[in-house]
């Protein structure tokens, strides 16, 4: 009788594991997906994360920064559904030296599941930084000028210091800075006038200029856009 009782505890355990690791071990297919595209992506830099977005993300910008090897790593953190079925994963990924958060929405598709929304991704050719300030011991918080609008931004760097008053290109995915180029300065005495094709200097003469180009004057402790 002992006998039969252990074995059928023994099923019986065998079975609540089996259904524990079914609904608590079992891959998230939106994670998977997710997990398979970032290893194709950073670890092993081939093409094959095109299998796991939808056709429309193949021009996104964050596609193009596959080249520039800005990622070194990457940490599935949390899964977040929505009613719609359209799941939004969390993702930590590595930079060089820090690591920033951002989101990836996967749907289900005709039976598979697929990218269908990557992190936002911005290319500012040319912005000021104006001020920093510190969020918590590893983010600084920065605020750029662009063309005279404001934006607040991230940065997880500790080795890449941005300068203040300096203007420069950045690359920003969601509101994190990975990428920062500090423009080369030309200095002018006197701007006599500004069109969209020259600035005129008292000494320099005409400068051609490309036409959206931010032109900005500093006076003083300030920078003002022009």
């Amino acid at each position: 009788m002992k006998k039969h009782i252990i074995m059928y505890s023994s099923i019986i355990i065998a079975i609540l594991l089996a259904v524990v690791f079914f609904i608590f071990l079992k891959p998230n297919p939106a994670e998977k997906t997710v997990e398979l595209f970032l290893k194709s992506y950073i670890l092993n830099e081939d093409d094959h994360f095109l299998e796991y977005i939808t056709p429309s993300l193949k021009e996104h910008p964050f596609i193009n920064l596959l080249s520039n090897k800005y990622f070194t790593g990457f940490k599935i953190l949390d899964t977040e559904k929505s009613k719609a079925g359209v799941s939004k994963v969390w993702v930590s990924i590595t930079l060089k030296d820090g690591a920033i958060t951002v989101p990836f929405m996967v749907e289900r598709v005709q039976n598979k599941n697929y990218i269908v929304s990557l992190p936002k991704t911005s290319n500012i050719d040319a912005a000021i930084p104006m001020e920093v300030s510190e969020k918590d011991k590893k983010t600084s918080i920065y605020k750029i000028d662009i063309k005279g609008t404001h934006l607040y931004c991230l940065s997880v760097s500790t080795s890449d210091k941005i300068q203040i008053g300096l203007p420069a290109s950045f690359i920003l995915i969601e509101d994190y800075i990975i990428n920062y180029e500090p423009m080369i300065p030309t200095y002018l005495d006197k701007v006599m006038a500004i069109s969209q094709k020259y600035i005129e200097d008292s000494i320099k003469g005409k400068i051609s200029i490309i036409p959206d180009i931010a032109v900005y004057e500093k006076k003083q402790e300030s920078i003002e856009y022009l």
